[in-house]
């Protein structure tokens, strides 16, 4: 399932306005909570869910899942590449808008995730980048805070998540023998095989939910702190 065609259709009919009428990303939105257009540098514009209430809002949504999900997540290497799902339900934004994105400057991302009991948990790092496809798309993450647990980086070489490749069935790039995105029915920077696994129908973070999740969201937003020298 593709994101709904109103979306593709509206991004099509804005793509010959001028650049310089959208933000680079949500940080350069001015409202409430809601859809909005951006327009990342080399890429067109994107129609986007933007957050806008949470730690000073200003965070773009790349994705999120409800449970139990509309979409079944068991999607191809280019449906990743280019997203799919309902822009204000269960989506992902594509890894390719997302490498788009996060090329333009520092940026960090927040992963929230809903228990059973629909207790909200949080996982920041305050530096998130991915490579571009012929990198397969590797993930690079910054220090960790929060309360949910630091599943994407913690708990032995074997399962870290940070510096993976992202797989899908078609494309398996995990370290693990088996094809895990296969065998977990979703995608993601798997090793062998993972402690997250939030593009799946069974959400899972380690120490938190075995598969039982109510709902995650995946936000990212520029970071203003300075690094190496430049400031995102």
């Amino acid at each position: 399932m593709h994101m709904l065609d109103e979306n593709s259709r509206f991004t099509r009919a804005l793509a010959s306005r001028p650049r310089s009428g959208y933000p680079k990303d949500c940080s350069g939105v001015k409202g409430r909570s809601g859809v909005y257009v951006i327009h990342p540098n080399n890429s067109p514009p994107l129609v986007v869910y933007c957050d806008m209430g949470i730690d000073g809002g200003g965070w773009t949504m790349i994705q999120r899942n409800i449970r139990p999900s509309e979409i079944t997540w068991t999607e191809h290497w280019t449906t990743y590449k280019y997203g799919f799902g309902n822009i204000v339900r269960d989506h992902w934004l594509g890894n390719e808008y997302i490498y788009k994105i996060v090329s333009q400057g520092n940026y960090k991302i927040k992963f929230l995730l809903w228990n059973k009991q629909n207790v909200r948990y949080f996982a920041d790092y305050d530096s998130f980048t991915i490579g571009n496809e012929r990198s397969g798309y590797v993930l690079s993450l910054g220090r960790y805070t929060g309360n949910a647990g630091n599943a994407l980086m913690g708990y032995g070489s074997k399962v870290i998540h940070d510096n993976m490749k992202f797989s899908t069935f078609d494309k398996d790039q995990d370290r693990s023998r088996a094809n895990c995105a296969a065998s977990c029915q979703g995608a993601f920077w798997f090793n062998n095989c993972y402690r997250v696994n939030l593009n799946t129908k069974n959400i899972y973070w380690y120490s938190l939910c075995s598969g039982n999740c109510n709902s995650s969201q995946i936000l990212i937003k520029p970071n203003k702190v300075c690094r190496l020298g430049y400031i995102g």
